[in-house]
């Protein structure tokens, strides 16, 4: 585990001076001319979605899943970029409260906000979640908005947030993408070999999914773009009633039941996971 920590350390650095100049979501001039036209023709495909109110909706059910009093809960805000829908309120409601972010630019922008808030227990740093110079751990709530997806050696990552939770602690992620869709995943190995965020970009796959239950429980999966994203091929042709399909799909889609196994049908998926009690390695495990 050593080495891909390393690794995903030195990935990191990278994707730290990317943020600097770019977003996950916009065309830059630090990308590429692939890059710039996936992103384009994304922002178009889901622009159906506009009267969906996606981050509203995802966020009442984020909000249904966290215990009701986190005044004394400490919690962490990963990979907290901007600032999420729920930050604030996240910030104003917990007994500790600390936001991260590789980038520099996004962490003082997002320190601002908390000044303007009056969160008197809320603090954002620049921080590597894998360095070991980012020391804070025992955390009762972990809140990753797409984050799980930027990692190459997943188990790694797994562990080291499985160590930083106190017992019984939950995390709650935030609309990472999966590529288990047959047409998403063509799409994706075609594009990928032009992308330019392609070291840190690692939508889930069923064996990611798979390695998730080593060291959580899955309490509760939301898949999103399931039913709903059949509105995208919909609005090449007919762009009015494609957005009204897409909310009254999308709606659907939040009303559905899903598990490990059904939420591969859909694009992007939020988890709230338990951290489990692992049993004890036998030292002569790793000779």
């Amino acid at each position: 585990m050593e080495h891909e920590v390393s690794e995903m350390l030195r990935i990191n650095k990278a994707q730290r001076d990317y943020y600097d100049h770019a977003d996950g979501a916009g065309e830059s001039e630090v990308n590429g001319f692939a890059t710039n036209l996936w992103r384009r023709w994304r922002g178009r495909a889901l622009s159906v979605f506009e009267d969906a109110a996606m981050d509203r909706s995802l966020s009442e059910v984020h909000l249904r899943w966290l215990p009701r009093d986190l005044s004394r809960s400490k919690v962490l805000d990963l990979g907290v970029g901007y600032g999420n829908p729920l930050s604030i309120t996240l910030a104003k409601a917990a007994g500790s409260y600390v936001a991260i972010d590789l980038s520099p630019r996004l962490v003082d922008h997002f320190q601002r906000q908390l000044d303007r808030a009056g969160a008197p227990n809320a603090r954002a740093l620049v921080a590597d979640f894998l360095s070991e110079e980012f020391a804070e751990r025992d955390f009762d709530l972990v809140y990753a908005r797409a984050v799980f997806h930027h990692f190459k050696y997943f188990d790694a990552f797994l562990e080291n947030l499985h160590g930083r939770l106190a017992p019984g602690g939950v995390v709650v992620t935030l609309d990472d993408p999966i590529e288990t869709w047959a047409p998403m995943k063509v799409l994706r190995a075609a594009y990928r070999p032009f992308q330019t965020d392609a070291s840190w970009e690692y939508p889930f796959t069923r064996a990611t999914l798979r390695r998730i239950e080593r060291f959580f429980t899955i309490e509760r999966a939301q898949g999103t773009y399931d039913s709903s994203k059949w509105a995208i091929p919909l609005g090449i042709v007919a762009p009015k009633f494609a957005r009204r399909c897409a909310t009254r799909w999308h709606e659907k889609d939040l009303a559905r039941t899903y598990s490990v196994s059904t939420v591969t049908s859909s694009l992007r998926v939020s988890f709230l996971l338990r951290r489990k009690e692992l049993a004890a390695r036998d030292p002569r495990e790793s000779v």
